[in-house]
């Protein structure tokens, strides 16, 4: 009997930590503007942050894109931080080559969802003014294409972090403008939100996978 009870418990506990997952992706679309045909490619830098200017953070995304045209929708997966508030880091940056002219990024339709529903409309906070906006110049970095390093208040040397609908390749989506610096030092644009991951909890397909279950035990794969 007890054998049967511990099995039967095992399930109940499986199948409530399942209807519990939750899928929690970072989605977006990262295009060049029309008319930015002279650009090398600019690249965007996503990173976590499990407390704010952490300097390890996760790096969980990056992709240096030359196209006057939108990529596919990317999907970056944020379920392991499920439970938790972490910070996202963004980076408009002029790629490996630090080559500035150009580089006309736009990143569309960015969006925090949560099992295929938007939990955050991250344009719109952005344009509330619910971001930090930073610039990482170069200069005040350890090596020139890390991702940390002295961040400064605000946009600087023309780089941009702006919102409003963007052309590429003749599809306007809204977005977020965000051009490196670029007007004599170079740098990375920052853009960084607070998100709220406490309520979610993502880890029961993988405590799932890790278990066995045998008559009257339990053990781990």
């Amino acid at each position: 009997m007890r054998n049967l009870v511990t099995v039967i418990c095992l399930a109940c506990l499986l199948a409530v930590v399942s209807i519990n997952a939750e899928a929690i992706e970072y989605r977006f679309f990262q295009g060049l503007t029309d008319g930015s045909d002279r650009s090398d490619g600019a690249e965007y830098i996503v990173l976590v942050e499990e407390k704010k200017e952490d300097p390890n953070p996760t790096e969980v995304y990056r992709l240096q894109w030359d196209q006057q045209e939108w990529t596919e929708e990317q999907v970056v997966d944020l379920s392991p931080w499920g439970r938790k508030n972490i910070w996202l880091k963004t980076l408009g940056s002029p790629g490996l080559a630090r080559n500035i002219g150009w580089d006309w990024l736009a990143i569309g339709e960015p969006r925090i969802m949560v099992n295929d529903k938007i939990h955050l409309d991250l344009l719109k906070l952005h344009q509330e003014g619910k971001t930090t906006v930073t610039t990482i110049l170069d200069q005040d970095k350890k090596d020139k294409n890390d991702v940390v390093g002295k961040e400064t208040d605000g946009v600087q040397f023309g780089g941009t972090a702006d919102a409003g609908d963007r052309s590429c390749g003749g599809e306007n989506k809204p977005s977020i403008f965000q051009h490196p610096a670029w007007n004599g030092q170079v740098g990375d644009t920052v853009v960084r939100w607070e998100i709220d991951l406490t309520d979610f909890s993502p880890f029961a397909v993988e405590a799932k996978d890790k278990l066995a279950v045998t008559w009257g035990s339990l053990k781990q794969r």
